[in-house]
């Protein structure tokens, strides 16, 4: 390796994260040159110099109209004017776009909400378009499955146990990974509707003042008492969501924690003679009536919104000196309720062609 050049290999799930490590690497002294698999970046030595970077991709769809084959140039060349320079483009065609900061100057390739929308859409559509094709791959290949063992028939020895974890192999595969890629394209869509300033202060990433907790709590009890004793700690919560726990370090002092859901919310309705929320329509738990409800029962007594969760619930806090009024005196939550509509959808949908198959496989078998 030549000495004015360094190899890193690092892995990013979110690009926000990877901007700010890039621009980190630029202030030492390094400037990024070229990309492999996502991962290993190669820097030139250069003069410590404040660059900053943007990621955008610029693929067309299957069809492309004249106007979205034209779309490209006319976009590099917009950021060619404001000063920015193609560094590369990886693998998946993201391509790397950077400039060295000036004071006063627009620093941002993206610096309305009009062009952080366009910018944020083209990521979210990137990664659940995959998230959907996993999905049929789990067709395709429980069908190619299925055919194999029916040509196996003769000889039910040579597929048995080994076709059937096959089948579950894969198709728990194939869910988890179209769960995850619709989480990516989520979390890009969030990160690129932000400033990168916005991002900072909301993640306190320089500071440290931030830290993930790992963990699977079932029980509302259990996780009442993890976040008070995390709060004893100087650690707040920030975000919920299946397994991870982001916390802010604060000096807020001690608190107490609840949380609220639509059933509770219906059920402090019907106790004062109000209608329910009840739409049919709304399966995923995407309108907000209830939380609206929720939050102006909760913060008429005193309790404060700390965030919601998968739609399916809101966790709140107050003082723990303060004498409130709990918000359900007729009912708590037994469970913490995590899991949001689509995976949960997901999660049966896995299990019902796990059963269906297994039931096929039997009757062909006999």
């Amino acid at each position: 390796m030549e000495n004015n050049m360094i190899k890193k290999t690092k892995f990013f799930v979110s690009i926000m994260k990877e901007k700010i490590w890039l621009e980190q690497m630029a202030l030492e002294g390094y400037k990024l040159i070229k990309m492999t698999m996502g991962m290993r970046y190669t820097f030139e030595k250069i003069e410590p110099t404040r660059l900053i970077y943007e990621i955008d991709r610029f693929n067309l769809p299957k069809n492309p109209t004249l106007r979205e084959i034209k779309s490209k140039h006319d976009s590099i060349a917009m950021a060619e004017e404001m000063g920015w320079r193609i560094a590369l483009h990886d693998e998946d065609l993201n391509y790397y776009l950077c400039k060295e900061y000036v004071e006063g100057d627009i620093n941002e390739l993206y610096n309305d909400q009009e062009s952080r929308q366009i910018h944020a859409e083209k990521y979210r559509k990137r990664y659940t378009s995959i998230g959907k094709d996993m999905l049929k791959l789990i067709i395709f290949l429980n069908a190619m499955l299925i055919f194999v063992g029916i040509v196996e028939m003769f000889d039910i020895d040579k597929v048995g146990s080994a076709y059937t974890w096959l089948v579950v192999g894969c198709t728990i595969f194939s869910v988890i990974m179209a769960i995850a890629y619709n989480k990516v394209g989520e979390l890009y869509y969030k990160e690129f509707m932000m400033t990168e300033e916005d991002w900072i202060e909301k993640n306190d990433y320089l500071n440290n003042n931030s830290k993930k907790v790992t963990k699977f709590i079932f029980r509302s009890s259990t996780l009442q008492r993890f976040l008070e004793k995390e709060g004893e700690k100087g650690w707040y919560p920030q975000k919920l969501s299946l397994i991870k726990y982001t916390f802010v370090k604060n000096d807020s002092g001690r608190y107490q924690y609840i949380m609220d859901s639509k059933h509770l919310t219906n059920k402090r309705l019907k106790a004062i003679g109000s209608s329910k929320i009840k739409d049919l329509k709304d399966l995923g738990g995407m309108g907000n009536d209830w939380q609206v409800q929720s939050v102006d029962d909760a913060e008429k007594l005193g309790w404060e919104f700390v965030c919601a969760v998968q739609n399916q619930s809101i966790l709140y806090r107050a003082p723990k000196t303060n004498m409130i009024e709990p918000l359900n005196p007729n009912g708590k939550m037994s469970f913490v309720g995590l899991l949001s509509f689509k995976v949960s959808l997901l999660v049966v949908a896995s299990g019902g062609t796990g059963f269906v198959i297994g039931f096929i496989w039997k009757m062909l078998s006999r």
